[in-house]
């Protein structure tokens, strides 16, 4: 074997066992942050209930999990609005936070640690502003 052989050889053992971990970390994650998800979809449900608008469903629901579950965020559409709505854990439960400058800047500075991107949703990015939010087209 030559020495391309050789490093292509390695490249595709080490790209193959760090595809296992990020697999592993997700579905560890997943089960770490599962009971925390359905409560603020469940929260999410009722206050979308009193405001007389349809449910969401956890399948089509883009989720983020920041500061090891400090916050949730979660994304989805209504009547081809695209809502975002964040929580904040206090103590055993979590708070409904407003979409303001502040909620912003707390996420700017916790590092996301969980996330589901469910169509129509692609890709979550940062900026100085706040959190992106990039529906497919």
């Amino acid at each position: 074997m030559n020495y391309k052989q050789i490093s292509l050889f390695i490249m595709v053992f080490f790209l193959s066992s760090c595809g296992d971990d990020y697999e592993r970390i997700k579905e560890k994650n997943k089960q770490k942050y599962d009971a925390a998800i359905n409560q603020v979809i469940r929260m999410e449900n009722g206050r979308l209930q009193e405001e007389n608008q349809p449910r969401i469903l956890r399948s089509k629901t883009g989720i983020v999990v920041y500061k090891h579950g400090e916050f949730i965020r979660l994304l989805y559409h209504i009547s081809s609005m695209e809502i975002v709505s964040t929580y904040q854990k206090e103590e055993s439960f979590y708070i409904h936070l407003p979409e303001t400058k502040e909620t912003h800047s707390k996420l700017d500075h916790a590092q996301d640690e969980y996330i589901i991107y469910r169509k129509p949703w692609t890709k979550i990015a940062r900026n100085g502003q706040g959190i992106l939010h990039r529906p497919l087209v």
